[in-house]
């Protein structure tokens, strides 16, 4: 028998069908594993432990707290009158034992084993107007990285009380690494450009010019990857050690725009967050896109400030919400 569009009952069977497989090869939708708000108040800086156990925030009435991810619990927190001015940045050092704090022309670097101030600095840019925009700590939180408004970048050694002013940029600081502890570090900037150079002379080893400002850098020493990303089209995926280029993120749309990258599974896959409340896997080998999602949000500006990868091995995402949430990615892979 022939349907009035003309196909026998065969062909609309094979038809729904077609249409039942394609379906089924759609990914099923991201599912967090555990979610948490920590305060209620908007964060404006937001920092998550390499190891997850930690996060750090400040939020918009000008508090500073440190809390355990596991027991959920409150470290310890710092009101404003305990700094001289207005705090813009958190920081964390990568042992969990030292917190960096920045205002516009002033840091402080905090005692996590008991709350106290360790030491403070003034930072002053190549123009006297300038405020810090970028802020890194080190691994051992003896090593500061300073970004300026006017592209001066601060390289900062508290046990030798010496400092670096480096001239790689002529515009605002937007993203700043420190490459593990083989004495170099990374910087990018709204001037298009992106530099590798050595902490302690500051020398450049390679830089690269985007066709707009940088927004997002990863770095990951497992695999000797390095991810840099500009507001347009470039999403590169570079050797660490050489600067050569390895792969670009494909994508359909005429642009997309990243504020985090987070490399898992030795540099194989590679974790992008948007400007709001997108997180995207993709495959470096080849840039393809394998799922995005989105995570929980509480406000409508709600979007990622950091991510990371738990002892188990799932990626975990802090939010400006104060929310965190835990997601196991790999049956995706």
């Amino acid at each position: 028998m022939q349907s009035k569009l003309g196909l026998s009952s065969l062909g609309i069977w094979l038809l729904a069908i077609t249409l039942m497989v394609g379906c089924g090869n759609e990914p099923e939708p991201m599912k967090s594993k555990s979610l948490h708000r920590f305060v209620e108040a908007p964060v404006i800086s937001g920092v998550l432990s390499k190891d997850t156990k930690l996060i750090a925030l400040l939020t918009s009435d000008q508090q500073i707290s440190v809390w355990d991810t596991v027991s959920q619990k409150k470290i310890h927190s710092w009101s404003p009158r305990v700094f001289n001015g207005e705090i813009n940045h958190v920081a964390l050092s990568g042992n969990n034992r030292r917190l960096a704090v920045a205002g516009h022309w002033s840091v402080n670097m905090l005692n996590l084993v008991d709350g106290s101030v360790i030491t403070s600095w003034d930072v002053v840019g190549f123009q006297a107007s300038a405020t810090v925009s970028q802020l890194h700590v080190d691994h051992t939180g003896h090593k500061v990285l300073v970004g300026m408004s006017d592209g001066a970048v601060l390289s900062v050694d508290l046990n030798s009380g010496y400092t670096l002013k480096l001239d790689h940029h002529k515009l605002q600081i937007t993203r700043l690494a420190y490459d593990g502890d083989n004495g170099f570090a990374i910087s990018g900037s709204t001037d298009k450009n992106f530099a590798y150079w050595g902490v302690t002379d500051g020398d450049i080893s390679y830089q690269h010019n985007f066709r707009s400002r940088v927004t997002a850098l990863a770095v990951d020493n497992e695999s000797n990857k390095l991810f840099v990303s500009d507001a347009l089209t470039d999403h590169l995926i570079l050797d660490k050690s050489s600067g050569e280029k390895l792969s670009n993120l494909s994508f359909f749309e005429r642009f997309r725009f990243f504020r985090h990258g987070f490399f898992v599974e030795k540099g194989k896959y590679l974790f992008t967050t948007s400007p709001k409340n997108v997180i995207t896997l993709w495959d470096t080998a080849n840039g393809d896109e394998i799922i995005s999602w989105t995570i929980k949000r509480y406000t409508a500006e709600a979007t990622v400030m950091d991510l990371s990868k738990n002892a188990a091995g799932d990626l975990v995402t802090l939010s400006s919400d104060g929310a965190l949430q835990v997601w196991d990615y790999r049956k995706y892979l």
